[in-house]
């Protein structure tokens, strides 16, 4: 999501939107970033946010075959709305802090993705040069 203080201004990357529609996506990009980060007000308290997220996230997961690792995750029929548990906040300030052994395998699985993904860059980069030749010749 981009937004533009000003008429004349660059615009700003202020985040993203994940939804399953893009009119669901747009509404929330207009409530979630354009109007609270532009005028610097906190519309939403962090368990709507995470709400949102999660009502957002689990459908997108069940698409694609995912399972979200929460014991207490359900739909809540009533509500309209899924229940979750509460996060382990330890885990998350050791998340943060980057400690322990999970951080150390996600940056192992960027790194190794970083090198298994070169020939892709090389490909790439070898493509715009030869079309950037074409140009120059034509």
């Amino acid at each position: 999501m981009f937004v533009r203080a000003r008429r004349g201004l660059s615009h700003t990357h202020v985040g993203s939107v994940h939804s399953a529609d893009g009119e669901t996506a747009l509404q929330a990009a207009r409530d979630l970033f354009t109007r609270s980060m532009a005028w610097g007000i906190k519309r939403y308290t962090n368990d709507e946010l995470r709400q949102q997220f999660v009502d957002a996230t689990v459908p997108q997961a069940d698409l694609l075959g995912l399972t979200v690792p929460d014991p207490d995750l359900a739909w809540n029929e009533e509500r309209g709305q899924y229940d979750f548990g509460e996060p382990d906040w330890d885990e998350f300030a050791m998340m943060v802090k980057g400690e322990g052994e999970i951080p150390d395998l996600r940056i192992s699985t960027r790194r190794n993705a970083h090198t298994e993904g070169e020939w892709v860059r090389e490909a790439a980069a070898a493509y715009a040069e030869k079309q950037q030749e074409r140009e120059r010749v034509a």
